[in-house]
């Protein structure tokens, strides 16, 4: 069915709304997929931090458990975007050719976004033992800083 812009002119009249920007258009799985191509595909990370991405399961890691994430494949890459930041720099999981059967793959349109300007940071108080712990890792300053206070950084 198709309306004339005097059908469209009546139906704004009674109350419709105009509508938005064009969706954007999904990758074609009936034709190759240019080697060039950078795909994007969103999904959310399971309770463990795990996402599908088709029969392959993808371990994103704890920060991002049960967090919308966009995943971004360029080249030989894959780019976790989570809030508008890149989180993650990933080997890409799925060869070039099986990125355009992705459900809900698309190609990018935007640049990549910046990595968070500052680097990430703990704070733990050191056991009796000298030892504490970030993101189940141990750290072992030694027992002469037992009871203190600690700030550790990593790096973007």
């Amino acid at each position: 069915m198709s309306f004339t812009d005097a059908d469209l002119q009546g139906l704004v009249m009674r109350g419709g709304r105009l509508g938005g920007p064009e969706p954007q258009g999904g990758v074609s799985t009936d034709k190759p997929l240019a080697p060039t191509a950078v795909v994007e595909a969103d999904r959310k990370a399971t309770k463990d931090g795990v996402v599908s991405l088709g029969q392959t399961p993808v371990a994103l890691g704890t920060e991002l458990i049960r967090k919308h994430v966009t995943l971004r494949f360029d080249g030989s890459l894959m780019y976790a975007i989570h809030a508008g930041l890149l989180v993650k720099t990933l080997t890409a999981p799925i060869p070039h050719q099986r990125r355009a059967k992705l459900t809900g793959a698309r190609v990018a349109t935007t640049p990549l976004p910046p990595p968070p300007s500052q680097p990430r940071r703990a704070v733990r108080r050191v056991g009796a033992d000298g030892t504490f712990v970030v993101a189940r890792n141990k750290l072992r300053p030694g027992v002469a800083h037992a009871g203190k206070t600690v700030t550790t950084a990593r790096p973007p």
